[in-house]
């Protein structure tokens, strides 16, 4: 079976941007995790276009129940820099 492209483009910027967001988690002081955050917000974003654009196409369907899968994210734990 042939994944739809515009899928696989979703995936990928998907996993950039969760490798960018690893990346900052494992530094230490905020200064230095900043630029690994903000390059984080890229893919994510073109991800988030690329289902816009899906859904504008009709290629997009959301289930209702699938806010129960999403698992959270911690962006940045502000209080621990101090």
């Amino acid at each position: 079976m042939i994944e739809n492209p515009r899928l696989a483009g979703i995936k990928e910027h998907l996993r950039r941007a969760e490798s960018h967001l690893a990346e900052a988690h494992q530094v230490k002081d905020y200064d230095s995790a900043f630029p690994k955050l903000i390059a984080a917000v890229y893919p994510a974003r073109a991800a988030l276009e690329l289902m816009r654009e899906a859904a504008k196409a009709g290629e997009l369907t959301i289930d209702p129940n699938a806010h129960a899968t999403v698992r959270p994210c911690r962006v940045f734990d502000v209080s621990q820099s101090a």
